[in-house]
């Protein structure tokens, strides 16, 4: 339900793949475990927060293969399929998704995890703490929020038996992506390509329920990015397909580099977007100026947060 936008005008990393830590994305619905293997390309494991000890579920798995040349690509992405995910004790190939997994008590708390290549050769390996510390209600049945963001995570709430496999999900018409799945949740990957009011339907073990949802686009541009002291520019958001928008959504827009720029009206700003100030367009528009305190580039991150399911969101 959220979505996190960054404005860089530069971005560089660099370290060794045995010496470097995963990097942890931590959402409301699920965290993202990034894995990068230097010239080969990166690993990222979807899991969902709300896992108890015992509990079945399905992790999800996204190949990102690096390379000069399409031929590097090419064969960087075979690399990354033909190795395997230790995530505690359970193994499986990272060219799909896990399948039901179960995980111990101590491995709720510190999450082992390996890459390895065909052969057994360790190419990764760390121990996450608490990847998993967002339990959730158990649903009697499917809550399906009202609107979602393209492009991001989308968090169904149901009664599911954590096996990804016995799950499908479409909306307007198109196949949703299961990126995992626990008995109290199932996470997709909202389309990019659906704009505005349409429908999802979600079908898990022979139980299919449909209904309206609004998918909802959110688009950053802005002005100079590299500003020299005293010289000013703007950032413009833009939100689209909040039509039928029943609750308030919320915009969080932090200036991470108030040693370089300020922002007018607060370096930290919640916007409360109002059903009654999207009504008949469903559209939000929102310009932030931005003044050079000194010479160099500068960042700022936006978040939108959509309403949550009403009995969902009152037990969080």
């Amino acid at each position: 339900m959220k979505k996190g936008c960054i404005l860089l005008a530069a971005l560089a990393c660099s370290g060794s793949l045995l010496s470097q830590n995963p990097i942890i994305e931590r959402a409301q619905s699920n965290t993202v475990t990034t894995i990068s293997m230097d010239e080969i390309g990166k690993i990222k494991i979807v899991t969902p927060n709300d896992i108890l000890a015992g509990d079945k579920f399905t992790a999800g798995v996204k190949l990102i293969p690096e390379g000069k040349k399409e031929k590097d690509i090419v064969k960087n992405n075979q690399i990354l399929k033909d190795s395997y995910i230790y995530l505690g004790h359970t193994r499986f190939p990272a060219s799909g998704n896990s399948g039901p997994l179960f995980l111990s008590e101590s491995e709720i708390r510190n999450t082992p995890i390996k890459v390895t290549d065909p052969g057994g050769k360790t190419l990764f390996e760390s121990i996450v703490p608490d990847l998993f510390n967002k339990p959730i209600p158990k649903s009697t049945g499917f809550k399906i929020p009202s609107h979602g963001v393209i492009g991001t995570p989308f968090r169904i709430y149901g009664n599911f038996d954590g096996n990804a496999q016995n799950t499908s999900c479409h909306i307007g018409g198109k196949p949703a992506e299961i990126l995992a799945e626990s008995p109290r949740q199932c996470i997709i990957e909202f389309p990019n390509d659906i704009k505005g009011a349409t429908s999802i339907t979600i079908s898990e073990n022979g139980i299919i329920i449909t209904e309206q949802i609004g998918a909802v686009d959110m688009s950053i541009s802005a002005g100079r990015m590299n500003l020299k002291r005293g010289e000013s520019t703007y950032v413009d958001v833009v939100v689209t397909g909040l039509e039928n928008l029943k609750e308030n959504a919320t915009l969080t827009v932090k200036n991470v580099s108030t040693a370089v720029v300020t922002m007018g009206g607060g370096n930290s700003q919640v916007i409360t977007i109002l059903p009654a100030a999207v009504s008949g367009t469903g559209n939000f528009n929102q310009r932030f100026n931005i003044q050079s305190l000194h010479k160099g580039t500068f960042s700022i991150n936006i978040d939108l947060q959509l309403p949550e399911p009403g009995e969902i969101k009152n037990k969080e």
